[in-house]
């Protein structure tokens, strides 16, 4: 758990003897402003915040995040506060600051791509069947979603998928903490008029379905999970569980 504005920057929720406990990390990388967006593959951690910085975090035991520490600061050159992170396989990472994506390489320590997107990144995500292909969700009315293959440019030229759906009574969906899911080819968005919806993106034309989940429409939904066969949704109000394949 990453925080913005307060004393403690990093918490890790540990399972002692089978029950959860949340462990304050006493480091503090960033400044005042705290960290933004964080994210994880194995036992390495990278987190950015409104300072523009982006910071690698270590554990000297793997499996216990309770007990890791800043690492490195990254040297990619963010001109506003970083958004958005997500790794690429083991040893790429892709950051996002306004209309711009960084790509890193960790394991050369060294930026090896930077592009410029048409409008501001505010979540990244890879397929953990093919990392070639990532997902941003941008500040759109009705594309919400772009989805490229990096095997045809990195970041580069037009997306070869776009879609996303206009929000009932007028909204505006720009909210940065919106996050949806990718699973295989199916994408899913929560929304803040408090529809979720889910793409099959080899045909994206239609969403197999969109349904507002009971009581979330009169605050939105701000993040949605594929798990399996489920849809996980959480609203300001609640927790809802779809099984998207009766639904």
């Amino acid at each position: 758990m990453a925080y913005r504005q307060s004393l403690v920057q990093l918490s890790v929720l540990a399972l002692k003897d089978d029950k959860p406990t949340l462990v304050d990390v006493l480091s503090c990388p960033h400044d005042q402003r705290g960290i933004n967006t964080v994210a994880s593959h194995e036992d390495t951690l990278v987190t950015g915040g409104l300072d523009k910085m982006l910071w690698l975090w270590k554990t000297n035991n793997p499996g216990d995040f309770s007990k890791i520490k800043p690492s490195r600061r990254l040297d990619v050159v963010h001109k506003a506060g970083v958004r958005a992170l997500c790794f690429q396989g083991p040893t790429q990472l892709i950051s996002s600051s306004g209309k711009l994506c960084h790509v890193y390489d960790l394991k050369t320590h060294r930026e090896v791509s930077q592009a410029r997107m048409s409008n501001i990144v505010h979540q990244i995500h890879t397929s953990s069947f093919d990392h070639n292909i990532v997902a941003l969700e941008i500040d759109h009315l009705a594309q919400q979603v772009n989805i490229y293959d990096f095997r045809v440019g990195i970041l580069r030229g037009s997306p070869i998928i776009t879609f996303g759906r206009r929000l009932q009574n007028h909204l505006v969906p720009v909210s940065q903490y919106t996050r949806g899911s990718l699973s295989g080819s199916l994408f899913a968005r929560p929304y803040e008029d408090g529809i979720v919806a889910l793409w099959d993106f080899r045909n994206p034309k239609r969403p197999l379905f969109d349904m507002q989940p009971v009581d979330q429409g009169k605050h939105g939904i701000v993040h949605s999970v594929i798990n399996g066969r489920s849809l996980i949704s959480l609203g300001r109000t609640g927790l809802t569980c779809i099984d998207f394949t009766t639904s």
